[in-house]
């Protein structure tokens, strides 16, 4: 199986018009991210991570929140 694997990576993920909505989902879950209500940063949130284990736990909570219904 594929392993995931990070270092202090920081990436940026375009949350199409719902950056705050996964920024708040994001920290209902205590995965921290930032984010920034300007107009060229309200879509987006920053995101750092430090260890595997963080990365396959973003890697699912965001399947939620992508999941629908």
């Amino acid at each position: 199986p594929a392993t995931l694997k990070a270092a202090a990576e920081k990436t940026g993920v375009k949350a199409d018009s719902a950056g705050q909505a996964c920024y708040e989902y994001l920290l209902q879950k205590k995965i921290l991210v930032r984010y920034w209500n300007t107009p060229l940063l309200r879509d987006w949130v920053r995101i750092t991570i430090g260890t595997g284990e963080q990365m396959q736990s973003l890697v699912k909570t965001l399947s939620e929140l992508m999941r629908p219904g």
